[in-house]
């Protein structure tokens, strides 16, 4: 398991998940029969995310805007390898959803999330290669992810807790497209500025090939993101509510 992935789920370990909640104010529920059940659910999660990424301790939501991440790791065969710790996330206060797409009949709902600028500071650790070109380093990292839309895929289960039934996630998927990325790595190469700015350089002009690396730190990090809120609402509130009482 990625150490990513153990990170936050140890952090979601200090978090009561037993006790029945009821929807806040802020979100409006969705009647599971609403023909327009797409379009309700778009306009409410857009109205939630400001209030939600600033944590909100009754459902078990942390702060998400900055979203502290202890370690994320990004390996690739060996080809390059990168390691942010103590890892500061921002822009998740930006976010916006579309294209909702509920179907209560088998369980499964997609929808986009774009983050306009997705943020990474870290320290980072790196070696291995990009193209022809030898990598390493230590010292402040700096990434950004711009005009991103990732695709959101959540499978889930439904079961019973004190006779009521419940939300359970069983599998969350993500795509991406990213239309930018801007990287600065100091102390790249071990070496003085000069060079150091110009393997930055390197980095920014083949973005494509680095997002190919840093997909899967990536896609694993909104996973994460996206497991926290939906879990922190599935866990607590039963599902006949998130419905507004009526499911076909």
């Amino acid at each position: 398991m990625n150490s990513l992935l153990i990170s936050m789920l140890s952090l979601l370990s200090f978090f009561n998940w037993n006790q029945a909640t009821t929807l806040p104010d802020f979100i409006t529920p969705c009647k599971g029969s609403d023909p327009n059940l797409n379009d309700c659910a778009t306009i409410a999660a857009n109205k939630a995310i400001p209030i939600l990424v600033k944590g909100y301790p009754t459902l078990n939501i942390p702060v998400l805007s900055p979203l502290k991440i202890p370690q994320i790791k990004v390996e690739n065969n060996g080809q390059l390898n990168i390691v942010l710790n103590d890892a500061i996330v921002r822009g998740l206060e930006e976010s916006k959803v579309s294209n909702f797409n509920i179907d209560l009949k088998s369980n499964h709902l997609r929808f986009i999330l774009n983050i306009p600028n997705l943020n990474i500071q870290a320290e980072y650790v790196m070696s291995g290669q990009l193209l022809v070109l030898p990598l390493s380093g230590k010292g402040p990292a700096n990434v950004t992810a711009s005009n991103g839309d990732y695709d959101i895929d959540i499978a889930y289960t439904l079961y019973e807790k004190n006779d009521i039934q419940y939300i359970k996630l069983e599998k969350v998927d993500v795509k991406l497209d990213i239309k930018g990325l801007q990287f600065h790595f100091d102390n790249l190469l071990n070496a003085n500025k000069q060079i150091s700015d110009d393997a930055n350089a390197f980095l920014n002009k083949e973005w494509r090939q680095v997002l190919k690396d840093l997909e899967p730190a990536l896609k694993e990090a909104i996973e994460v993101i996206v497991l926290q809120v939906a879990n922190g609402i599935v866990d607590k509130v039963p599902y006949l509510e998130i419905y507004g009482g009526e499911v076909p």
